[in-house]
């Protein structure tokens, strides 16, 4: 008969170990179970309270075992061999650790774990069998074992805690057929040589699912799982071929994909709700992300520097809480977004450099803003529907972008900025009614038209080929600064209602600019400068009554009439300098801007028709 427990420290119970095979040969069965009970340790036993073993010289060998109270803790370097061949019932947890001698680990009968298994740092175990267990009460830790196949648990079926399995140098397989429900996490990581990760019948996981730096994985299969209460997070695994979560439905917080090397697609087609995130960035064969029923993303979808990624599929997302960002996707030719409505702060696309087509025909309202640049096949945007953008609109360098209409936008916030788009010849905003104007450096631009809007923070135009601003008739309060610059063809400025400028105007270097015309203009903040027009002809701000510090007309070559028949009591009144000079041969100074009636002491230079100005101020006749 095989010594229970050989020489070295050990005990039961607590108690130290007592070989007592020739008793079990005297005693009923009843007694002793009792014996065994009390700590004393037979091969007959088939009850004990626990067996907590720190060196052992010796196997470790109960066949008769079934039931276990509280707990196996065994920690000896030297132990060859445990063999618990009909033990069932763990009332607590399983800890084996440190065994250098022990190469395989079977408890073929074990059903029950009340608490947890945990193997570690068990050098040469290679094989673990638990054949007939079904449940775990909290969790299931493995690491620094050797094991040359997975874990043999084909009739486990629910984790009260997590499972993690890690750091196993020889593990190639992770399979648990009839699992169904993880009330923890599932994560698996540093398993170099492992290939698969099979759970084909999880259902059910209560917080979050890790699977990375697994230099080998090429499978991972759970296609009933529907629920994941936390994330999801499948990265650094440089061969994954194959992610396979075919009927998941719900993640309570984000899913993240990144650093798979070969993988080419991303299908959930089940899922469609995420309580927090979709991040999905550095796939460098990653062809397609699909999540065709996906309607709600409680923050956001950021999906980048995926470099032959060819097609997103988020054909039923409605929803985005905070911003979606999908930029530096070299392959990427059209992100069609159909049924989203409402994004909370932004949307940034940028730098994908075949991407043609933008289209998002059911979006409404963005928070904050929108951000579309450095595309340099991008021809089309297509927002039909976008009203509201809180901050900005922002669309610049996009080199085969020809034209731009939102036709329902009606607030822009603090800037609608579009320049530097090269071919770009149309901007229309039929119903924008507030958004500071900034349009420059779009050398094709033709035709600007925001004929509704009244209240803009700024206006910016310069380096554009537009022939006339006159296409903003309603615009009547600008709360800082006007300014129209380096034009080459507009020929006229013409804004009928502006009556109030915060800051300044400023109009400069138009070559071919023939009239400045804003009747109702009363109000400006600081001072206005019109110079450098080599065809003006005309100025015409007959309503204009203050302006805060100065007046410059200058170096406009063809001027011969300014309009500023409201000047005299205001210059007199509040202005620091007054400028008029180097204009047409036949302009005069209108007597209205000589501020004498009034008895103020203030700079002037002055001088009739295109005579230079003077070289210093005097004091205004």
């Amino acid at each position: 008969m095989n010594s229970p427990i050989g020489s070295g420290s050990g005990s039961v119970g607590g108690v130290s170990a007592v070989a007592v095979s020739s008793l079990s040969t005297r005693l009923s069965a009843d007694e002793l179970n009792l014996l065994c009970l009390d700590g004393v340790l037979s091969p007959s036993c088939t009850i004990l309270p626990n067996i907590n073993l720190g060196y052992s010289t010796s196997p470790v060998v109960l066949p008769q075992l079934t039931f276990i109270s509280q707990y196996v803790a065994i920690s000896s370097p030297v132990t060859t061999l445990v063999s618990m061949s009909q033990l069932t019932y763990v009332g607590q947890y399983i800890s084996l650790s440190s065994m250098s001698l022990m190469p395989q680990l079977a408890i073929p009968q074990l059903s029950y774990v009340g608490g947890y298994i945990l193997l570690t740092n068990n050098i040469i175990l290679a094989s673990v069998a638990f054949n007939q267990l079904t449940f775990i009460g909290q969790y299931m830790t493995v690491y620094g074992n050797s094991i040359q196949t997975i874990i043999s648990i084909p009739n486990l079926l629910r984790i009260e805690g997590n499972i993690a399995i890690y750091s196993n140098p020889l593990l190639t397989a992770i399979t648990l057929p009839q699992l169904t429900y993880v009330a923890g996490l599932v994560q698996t990581y540093g398993n170099p040589v492992m290939t698969m990760i099979s759970l084909s019948n999880l259902a059910l996981l209560g917080q979050n699912i890790q699977i990375y730096n697994n230099m080998l994985l090429t499978t991972v299969l759970a296609p009933q799982l529907t629920y994941v209460g936390q994330y999801m997070g499948i990265y650094s695994d440089p061969v994954l071929l194959q992610a396979s979560f075919t009927r998941l439905s719900f993640i309570g917080q984000y899913v993240q994909f990144s650093g798979n090397t070969v993988l080419t697609l991303i299908s959930l087609p089940q899922l469609t709700y995420v309580g927090q995130y979709v991040n999905i960035y550095s796939n460098p064969t990653l062809a397609v992300v699909s999540m065709s029923q996906m309607t709600f993303v409680g923050q956001y979808v950021s999906i980048y520097s995926n470099n032959v990624l060819t097609t997103i599929a988020l054909s039923q997302l409605t929803y985005v809480g905070l911003f979606i960002s999908i930029y530096s996707n070299n392959m990427l030719t059209t992100i069609n977004l159909p049924q989203l409505s409402y994004a909370g702060q932004y949307i940034s696309i940028y730098s994908s450099n075949v991407l043609a087509i933008i289209s998002l025909p059911q979006l409404t309202f963005v928070g904050q803003y929108v951000n579309i640049y450095s595309n340099n096949a991008l021809t089309t945007i297509n927002l039909p529907l976008l009203n509201y953008a809180g901050q900005n609109i922002v669309i610049y360098y996009n080199n085969a972008l020809t034209a731009i209409t939102l036709a329902q936008l009606t607030y822009a916030g603090s800037a609608f900025q579009i320049y530097s788009n090269p071919i770009l010849t149309i901007i229309s905003t039929p119903q924008l009614a507030f958004g500071w104007m900034q349009v420059f450096s779009n050398v094709a631009l033709t035709l600007l038209s925001a004929p509704q809007l009244a209240n803009s923070g700024l206006i910016m135009f310069y380096s554009n080929n537009l022939a006339t601003l006159a296409t903003l008739p309603s615009l009547s309060y600008v709360p800082q600064y006007v300014q129209v610059y380096s034009n080459n063809i507009l020929t006229l400025f013409a804004v009928p209602q502006l009556s109030y400028v915060g800051q300044y105007v400023t109009i400069y270097s138009n070559p071919l600019l023939l009239v400045i015309s804003t009747p109702q203009l009363t109000f400006i903040g600081t001072y206005l400068q019109i110079y450098s027009n080599s065809l003006l002809t005309f100025v015409s701000m007959p309503q204009l009554t203050y302006i805060g510090s100065y007046v410059q007309i200058y170096s406009n070559a063809a001027l011969s009439s300014a309009d500023l028949t409201s000047l005299s009591s205001i210059i007199g009144g509040v202005s620091t300098s007054v400028q008029i000079c180097q204009n047409a041969n036949s302009f005069t100074v209108p007597s209205t801007v000589v501020p004498a009636a009034h008895g103020r002491s203030l700079n002037c230079k002055l001088s009739g028709g295109s005579t230079a100005c003077p070289s210093s101020a005097v004091a205004c006749p």
